[in-house]
């Protein structure tokens, strides 16, 4: 703070989110008191501090994928997939919770991918994507009919299969 004959300045070289707040200059004399504040508010933009990089799921099963954001103003958040935004109220297997996380149940093959979590705020924009991984059941896609064949001699028998993980 740097006093004068005719007031004070105080400066904030680097301001920090926890410099907002209400500010109160005081002046006093042998006659009387006088005091005004004011109120500083500190943006911040739109930070994604704790996001999964890869959510793994069986299929059927329910998958949860955190956003976690900071940021004054608190930033909005919406989920994009390569399917465009995601709208919880027209999708019933979809929801997203206060703190940020998408619900998804009954995971299906088709809901693995990328997932977009963007923050925005007046002050900016951010975005992290999650890739989810449906794992399921292996099946047999393929399997050699049944044979015989004579001793000393060669085969080759084939199994196609599928199932993740492999």
């Amino acid at each position: 703070v740097a006093v004068s004959s005719k007031g004070a300045r105080l400066d904030i070289d680097v301001v920090k989110p926890s410099d907002g707040g209400v500010y109160t200059c005081v002046a006093t004399n042998d006659v009387s008191r006088s005091e005004k504040s004011i109120q500083l508010t500190v943006l911040d933009p739109p930070r994604i501090v704790s996001v999964s990089r890869v959510v793994s799921v069986i299929q059927n099963g329910v998958a949860y994928l955190p956003c976690t954001v900071t940021g004054n103003p608190h930033p909005s958040v919406s989920w994009i997939t390569s399917g465009g935004l995601i709208v919880p109220s027209l999708d019933s297997r979809r929801q997203t919770f206060s703190n940020n996380t998408l619900l998804i149940t009954n995971i299906q093959l088709s809901d693995a991918g990328s997932f977009r979590c963007v923050a925005t705020s007046s002050v900016g924009s951010v975005n992290a994507t999650i890739k989810l991984d449906v794992h399921y059941r292996p099946s047999i896609l393929f399997l050699s009919e049944s044979r015989s064949i004579l001793v000393g001699s060669s085969v080759t028998l084939f199994c196609a299969v599928s199932g993740n993980p492999d």
